[in-house]
């Protein structure tokens, strides 16, 4: 099949663009540039056009490329208005704070033994025995999610108190507070 070469304004007729849209879409990488001085390929400028509207590939890398940067700046800057908005909460912050969480639980849960052993000693009963321990645990449990809840809303609210994006230091006492010795 013989290659029929247009000017210009043939391929902007055919395609109802304007001959300076022509132009920029060729710039753009979307249609194929003139192989000779303003004369184009009638059915690659077709093809490439057809292609474009439909969402296709398009045949220039750098059109990609520029496409793709955009997409991902709008992107960021989505996630950004979201971070200041509060709606999301950055890696980093919620990192520290479940280290925070983490680290109350497990203090308080290994002090659960040396605090129950004094009250279950003097039972007789492994009914008072069991309903003693869940007593201990379920104090513990209340504990933490009302204390640990209050104290973890505080420390997210002073995330990102600098205004430039980073977070404030963390507090240096544990979430959880100090856990009371066990009587002996």
């Amino acid at each position: 099949m013989a290659i029929i070469y247009y000017p210009v304004e043939t391929i902007a007729s055919l395609l109802d663009l304007t001959v300076r849209r022509v132009q920029q879409l060729v710039k753009e990488g979307i249609l194929p540039k003139p192989t000779e001085r303003n004369k184009y390929d009638l059915v690659a400028c077709v093809r490439a056009y057809v292609r474009y509207l439909r969402g296709g590939e398009i045949e220039s890398d750098s059109h990609t490329q520029k496409t793709r940067l955009l997409k991902a700046r709008a992107a960021k800057a989505e996630i950004e208005v979201q971070v200041m908005s509060g709606e999301l909460l950055r890696f980093e912050d919620v990192e520290i704070v479940w280290m925070s969480v983490t680290g109350s639980i497990r203090s308080r849960l290994l002090s659960l033994p040396g605090k129950a052993a004094h009250a279950v000693l003097p039972l007789t009963t492994y009914q008072e025995t069991e309903e003693e321990l869940r007593g201990f645990v379920n104090e513990l449990l209340t504990e933490l999610a009302t204390n640990d809840a209050e104290q973890l809303s505080d420390r997210f609210r002073k995330t990102d108190t600098t205004g430039d994006g980073t977070a404030a230091e963390p507090e240096s006492k544990p979430v959880g507070g100090q856990v009371p010795e066990a009587k002996q």
